[in-house]
């Protein structure tokens, strides 16, 4: 049903006004989501006809909302969306969209808020599109961080694998960079960074360490000349960085290197360790890749090796240097990385100390444990092998102690005679006041005490009080 406003009049040159009729008339039931043309005229009185004529459309489809978000999940309180709902009517028109509350606006933070986006067409048709937005600041939760890793496998992998939780339910994934499975640096201890970031942008990092140890090889080596001088040994050599100790060690490290490169193509690196005096001992560090696989244990094969290389005791060190060496005196020796399997016995801690190839092995007990390897229990010795070491002990001092006694007695005895023990009292106004007075002292000591007041009775060695 139809009606508009105002309702359409006329008027005439003889000063009337005709009645304007329409048709439909309004009022009337309009067609749906159709455009009827309405028609409408005056007639004078001389039958002159005036018409007008307007389109009424019964509109009654919604305008569309194009775009709508999707719903927002952020850590950040201010929110906007990308992009900006739009919205287009069957009528050709595109209506505004206006959200509330508005893109730009200032959100709760750790709350989900809806937002309400409509459209109004001109026939007053209303659209509508919702999403959330969810202020998120809590970041996902990593779960089963790895420990640091130590391993003689340069192909490195870790159990289990780091996993994510996060508030809103879901499983974020972890990457960890580098990545389980790749091949790490050797001799080197590199950091793992593993993240998760939730949708909102949220990020949680777990960070672990990951050593490869290399298989490596001690060289000892006695060097007495050197391009047929000898080699004598300063306080330089104390401080295997000194420039001095690089002079004498890198032609060995070169020499090496060269000489073993060929039998033994895993080596990484060599390096002097130390020099030591004598016939000036020479230390050099041996790194080998931890894949190296030789049929003879890696000491032995490299000791072989360069046995055979210095020839005639000599060992060419290249830069125009040789050193005399006794090929005999060259001992080479795997590095132990790490303690000998089950060293410590009953749970003991096994400490390493030193470096080869003057390493030593200890062990650092468990409560209740005792002993080199911790091999001894505490709480399991005997009762009466605890005690008679102690009764033999006493038993010990006291005849020491009696011994000591009888020989001051049977020096005592020796001894001029004592004075008397003499029993005092003290007489005062006629009346007996007894005071005793106790000790040894000469008579006349204790007349002078009591003012010459006294009675003296002769008991010798009487050690107790007399009453009178």
């Amino acid at each position: 049903m139809v009606t508009w406003t105002p309702d359409p009049t006329a008027t005439d040159d003889d000063g009337t006004t005709p009645e304007v009729i329409c048709f439909p008339a309004a009022g009337s039931s309009f067609p749906v989501d159709e455009t009827t043309n309405v028609e409408c005229n005056a007639s004078d009185a001389a039958g002159n006809e005036a018409i007008c004529t307007f389109n009424v459309t019964v509109d009654q489809q919604a305008p569309v909302i194009d775009n709508c978000p999707s719903n927002v999940r952020t850590n950040n309180a201010v929110v906007t969306w990308t992009p900006d709902p739009t919205a287009t009517d069957n009528d050709g028109t595109t209506p505004a969209v206006s959200c509330i509350p508005a893109a730009g606006s200032s959100f709760p933070i750790d709350a989900t808020t809806i937002v309400v986006c409509n459209a109004i067409d001109a026939a007053g048709n209303e659209a509508i599109c919702t999403f959330n937005v969810a202020v998120d600041q809590q970041a996902p939760v990593i779960n089963s961080c790895p420990l640091d890793v130590r391993t003689e496998n340069a192909t490195v992998t870790w159990t289990p694998d780091p996993t994510a939780t996060d508030d809103d339910g879901t499983t974020p994934e972890v990457t960890c960079f580098p990545a389980a499975g790749r091949s790490f640096p050797v001799d080197v201890t590199s950091i793992v960074v593993c993240n998760a970031s939730d949708a909102a942008g949220n990020e949680a990092e777990c960070i672990f360490t990951v050593t490869v140890d290399p298989k490596v090889v001690v060289v000892s080596m006695p060097i007495n000349e050197t391009n047929g001088l000898d080699v004598p040994f300063i306080e330089a050599y104390n401080d295997i960085t000194s420039p001095e100790s690089r002079t004498l060690c890198l032609p060995v490290e070169t020499a090496m290197l060269k000489a073993l490169s060929p039998e033994l193509a895993s080596i990484v690196t060599a390096k002097c360790k130390a020099i030591y005096q004598g016939s000036i001992i020479v230390d050099v560090r041996l790194v080998f890749s931890p894949e190296a696989n030789n049929s003879a244990p890696l000491g032995s094969a490299v000791q072989g090796v360069l046995q055979n290389v210095i020839t005639e005791g000599t060992f060419g060190a290249g830069g125009g240097i040789t050193y005399t060496i006794n090929p005999e005196l060259v001992i080479a020796q795997s590095e132990s990385i790490t303690c000998p399997t089950d060293y410590c016995q009953n749970g003991g801690e096994c400490l390493r100390e030193g470096a080869v190839p003057r390493v030593q092995f200890s062990c650092n007990c468990s409560a209740g444990f005792t002993g080199d390897v911790c091999q001894t229990s505490i709480k399991g010795t005997p009762l009466a092998a605890i005690l008679i070491p102690v009764i033999a002990l006493v038993c010990l001092l006291v005849i020491i102690g009696v011994c000591t006694m009888t020989k001051a007695g049977y020096k005592h005895s020796k001894q001029p005679s004592a004075p008397p023990e003499l029993n005092l009292m003290e007489y005062d106004t006629g009346e007996r006041l007894y005071r005793t007075y106790h000790g040894r002292s000469t008579h006349e000591s204790r007349f002078s005490h009591l003012g010459g007041r006294l009675a003296v009775n002769h008991l010798a060695y009487i050690n107790r009080q007399e009453n009178f």
